[in-house]
């Protein structure tokens, strides 16, 4: 692969596959990173938990997946006959079955059904739950067509069992929530997913087999000790953050330009995080505001702006900004590490002293390909948040309520 340039899919599969497979990747881990990439800042995903994979929304809905893939050549096709269909259904039915009211009475409402498949699906109940989701058919269409099919296959009886005693408001919400997520190559969507979230990065190929070999290391790991694997998508910025930080994936964002007449002069100065930290250890006057004041507002607030600005041109989202703040807040925490190992011994006065130290230090400090003014906003309004995200004193968690 030529240094610089974009890998493709092929490239990526001659230098990775072998290794990854070695490590004990599959189709189902493949599509579980597919969508681990795509995940937004307020959602979860699990492996082997309540499903092959489950991912969780903010409000709380939950989609449940099935990966079902065929090595076959060619590929088979997912009939009427297949029995891994038939089972699918039975085990998110058995799952529904499993609650009592009231939980019981919204299970349906909160959930999401897919079977991810190679295979094209050419099954008689399928089309006809397509029929009923796109209303050419009604629920009488739907326990006509169960009541009507018969299979020597014990399995797939049992599961057409379980379809047909469910009441017809039940079947009619179960049917209205199953779906198919068709893919030809697990890999290779793994794999482009993972260019869209790199923002087509020459590291790509080298990054991915190391961020999947961590990953399947974390997810044998997690299932050997509790059965499951699960990742925030916060979670995974950080405890990935050692691999990710190599790509810089950060869009190329150009800042506003830092002007100092911008700055405002407010009548009162709220007394936010952010001032009591700046107040308390004596690097502002709360008696007697000064430039350095309104510059640090003014910093504040220029970070906001900028952040806002992206999202309007659509070159920010969640994910983008919470692995700019993870990105300020471990540069942040270089330089705490050696002030709170100094000031642990010292006397009040001297924290404080100590703390200015640390905060000048730091704001001196951009991280990433950010400019001073940029990277100092973004220090600041962390130290704003309820709780703040870093702060300056050797106490600042018991002060402030981090």
């Amino acid at each position: 692969m030529t240094k610089g340039k974009v890998p493709t899919y092929e490239e990526f599969l001659a230098q990775h596959s072998a290794g990854l497979r070695a490590q004990g990747f599959d189709e189902q881990f493949a599509c579980f990173v597919a969508h681990l990439l795509t995940l937004k800042a307020d959602e979860s995903i699990s492996y082997e938990k309540e499903d092959d994979i489950v991912i969780t929304k903010k409000n709380g809905e939950k989609i449940f997946i099935q990966v079902k893939n065929s090595a076959d050549t060619p590929v088979r096709k997912m009939t009427t006959a297949d029995s891994d269909f038939w089972k699918t259904l039975k085990l998110w039915v058995d799952g529904y079955n499993h609650y009592t009211a009231p939980d019981k009475n919204k299970y349906f409402e909160n959930r999401q059904f897919l079977i991810a498949t190679n295979m094209a699906v050419e099954n008689g109940f399928y089309s006809k739950i397509e029929e009923f989701q796109k209303q050419l058919t009604d629920i009488k269409g739907l326990r006509d067509w169960l009541n009507v099919f018969s299979s020597a296959n014990k399995e797939v009886e049992n599961a057409v069992n379980a379809l047909k005693v469910l009441t017809d408001d039940e079947l009619r919400q179960f049917a209205l929530k199953v779906g198919v997520e068709s893919y030809t190559d697990l890999e290779e969507d793994m794999f482009k997913s993972s260019l869209v979230y790199c923002r087509n990065n020459p590291a790509t190929a080298e990054v991915v087999d190391e961020l999947v070999g961590a990953l399947v290391g974390d997810k044998k790991a997690a299932i050997l000790a509790t059965g499951s694997f699960a990742l925030t998508m916060e979670q995974f910025i950080k405890k990935y953050s050692s691999i990710l930080q190599k790509l810089d994936i950060e869009p190329e964002l150009n800042v506003t330009e830092y002007n100092p007449d911008h700055w405002t002069h407010p009548d009162e100065i709220k007394e936010t995080n952010m001032m009591r930290q700046l107040w308390d250890i004596g690097e502002l006057d709360k008696d007697n505001p000064s430039e350095k004041t309104y510059r640090y507002l003014y910093q504040r607030r220029y970070y906001r702006t900028n952040i806002e600005r992206f999202r309007r041109m659509e070159l920010m989202d969640d994910r983008k900004q919470a692995a700019i703040e993870l990105a300020a807040r471990n540069k942040w925490q270089q330089t705490w590490d050696r002030h709170e190992t100094r000031a642990r011994n010292l006397s009040e006065d001297k924290k404080n002293e100590e703390a200015v130290e640390c905060f000048h230090n730091t704001m001196e400090k951009p991280f990433l390909k950010y400019d001073e003014n940029f990277s100092g906003g973004c220090y600041l309004k962390l130290s704003d948040e309820k709780p703040p995200r870093l702060g300056w004193h050797i106490d600042w968690k018991k002060k402030y309520g981090a």
